[in-house]
């Protein structure tokens, strides 16, 4: 019985919210399922705020708990340098919020558990047992964040220690050393990333999430279970990540840089919208805008949650490579500026954080830039002016600072116009005919702004007629990849109809019935064999027309 609350109040034990309801005299009533023996927190959230944890003392049915041991978990960090990963300097850091777990080496089963504090301090129960052991294991105390192995039937990594319960509590120290560690670091940084979240919106209760990572794990894509896992990537379709783990090639435990990037994917497809159909990207690369969007994102957020703008990221053997960049550096050599670059949307948005002479020094807080964020997960076709447009409804006093921020990256952002740019994504068509080129052979890229074009078209509805025809060979002036295709789609993405007869040099056709709205038209200059899965690239010059009757 909880007393003295307001109506928002949120219960939780350990991290998983407990139903509650409120009588008419002010009282909560809570229902608590079945727990472990042990210790475990109750906290309340409530008003944007947080209470300090209660801890409750569950004993077993036999109550044969005679003291309470305590001590304190570390593994052993690795930093990242511009000289590569620092193997002769390690760094032991507190593990926190992590479970903790008696065992009985006796009957080989769990007999009370606990969990870390924020400095990885803990306390927990123990029976009259000789045969102990005490170990902190890479997950918090519920399930809804671990990390496992996948080469070793996806068991969680543990440090432990053998205790006799007959002794005196000396203090228990549990620390690691080995490679283990890296697990213990991608649990903090992913840790840290929902707190970044729920500072922002306390709302929040992020989904449950397996991270599989093992020394393994190599860029070789294969049988998973073996560790050819490809790269380090979170899949939001299930809640699963793979983290790189060979050092002998390229490993992402330590990379704190990657882990948030990617975990900031996953972020904005759950709270936000992501319409990336990702790829690889580069310095200076005139990127498919929603592809900039989603990288320059994922840049900015791990930023954030590190609190650094300098993102590094090892490779090689023994980590001696590094890929460096600095948010601070709004135009770095070799980028070409623009809505399309993913460079110029992570450093925009991070000039927005931090403040600058452009935004007349003021910063914006990473709950401001979280809240226009989240307003994107109605559009479609997601890029930055879309934020833009949301940050400046929602704070009309940054408005000069948009603008003035974009412009230097040589995006024409007007706030009270639409569209807001002067070349919108995707692009309305002037007219019932527009012509161009597209090209996936010369960079054998896909994800690229010329890899494919998208049109829009509003109509009141009818017959529709959506030709296009190949005029010419376009760049790679090769007749045996010229043969593009068209996909017809409503503004929310879905597709509706598409026509790819495979012919080079020829034309494509759709007709189909329309009822009044806005559509997008992609002329895709590439397509995938459904039997392989190979993309084939093509290129060539067109003329698209759209006709309703």
């Amino acid at each position: 019985m909880i007393e003295n609350l307001a109506g928002d109040a949120t219960f939780l034990l350990a991290d998983q919210v407990l139903p509650s309801r409120q009588s008419p005299f002010g009282i909560f009533l809570i229902d608590i399922p079945a727990i472990e023996p042990g210790l475990v927190n109750l906290r309340v959230r409530g008003g944007g705020m947080e209470s300090d944890p209660v801890t409750l003392r569950v004993a077993p049915s036999d109550n044969l708990f005679v003291q309470n041991i305590s001590g304190q978990a570390f593994y052993q960090k690795i930093d990242v340098t511009d000289a590569g990963l620092d193997l002769n300097h390690p760094v032991m850091v507190p593990i926190r919020n992590a479970r903790i777990e008696v065992l009985s080496r006796s009957s080989q089963s769990i007999v009370s558990v606990s969990q870390t504090d924020q400095a990885g301090h803990f306390e927990v129960p123990v029976s009259f047992d000789a045969n102990l052991t005490v170990r902190v294991v890479s997950r918090l105390r519920t399930a809804g964040l671990r990390v496992a192995d996948n080469t070793n039937l996806n068991a969680i990594y543990p440090i432990s220690i053998d205790i006799d319960g007959r002794q005196p509590n000396l203090g228990v120290v549990l620390a690691d050393t080995s490679r283990v560690s890296g697990a213990f670091n991608i649990l903090e940084i992913v840790q840290r990333a929902n707190e970044t979240i729920r500072g922002a919106d306390p709302s929040i209760d992020p989904s449950p999430l397996t991270i599989f990572w093992s020394t393994k794990n190599t860029r070789r894509t294969g049988n998973i279970a073996q560790g050819f896992v490809g790269t380090s990537f979170f899949n939001v379709a299930n809640n699963t990540a793979y983290i790189l783990g060979d050092r002998n090639d390229d490993s992402d435990e330590f990379d704190d840089s990657v882990i948030a990037h990617e975990y900031g994917h996953m972020i904005a497809a759950r709270f936000s919208r992501d319409d990336s159909p990702g790829g690889e990207t580069h310095l200076g690369d005139v990127l498919d805008p929603r592809v900039a969007w989603s990288e320059g994102w994922a840049n900015f957020f791990s930023a954030v949650v590190r609190n650094d703008s300098i993102w590094r990221d090892d490779s090689g053997p023994s980590g001696v490579n590094v890929y460096r960049f600095d948010l601070r550096d709004r135009i770095p050599a070799g980028d070409r500026p623009g809505y399309w670059s993913e460079t110029s949307v992570g450093t925009l948005l991070w000039e927005i954080y931090e403040g600058s002479d452009s935004t007349g020094n003021v910063r914006y807080p990473f709950s401001e830039i979280w809240t226009a964020f989240s307003d994107l997960r109605n559009d479609r076709f997601v890029y930055l002016p879309y934020f833009l447009e949301h940050f400046a409804a929602r704070y009309p006093a940054a408005i000069d600072a948009l603008q003035a921020v974009a412009q230097l990256r040589s995006i024409d952002f007007r706030a009270n116009v639409r569209p807001s740019v002067t070349m919108p994504f995707p692009r309305p068509m002037a007219g019932n005919t527009v012509t161009g080129y597209v090209d996936s052979v010369t960079p054998h890229r896909t994800n690229l702004l010329q890899a494919s074009h998208y049109w829009s078209f509003t109509t009141t509805g009818g017959a529709a007629s959506i030709r296009m025809d190949i005029t010419g060979l376009g760049p790679a002036g090769n007749p045996n990849a010229n043969d593009l295709d068209i996909f017809l789609m409503d503004m929310n993405g879905r597709l509706l109809d598409r026509s790819d007869r495979g012919l080079n040099g020829q034309s494509e056709l759709i007709s189909i019935r329309l009822p009044a709205g806005t559509y997008v038209v992609e002329v895709r200059g590439f397509y995938i064999k459904a039997e392989t899965g190979n993309v084939v690239f093509n290129s060539g010059d067109y003329r698209l027309t759209v006709a309703v009757q």
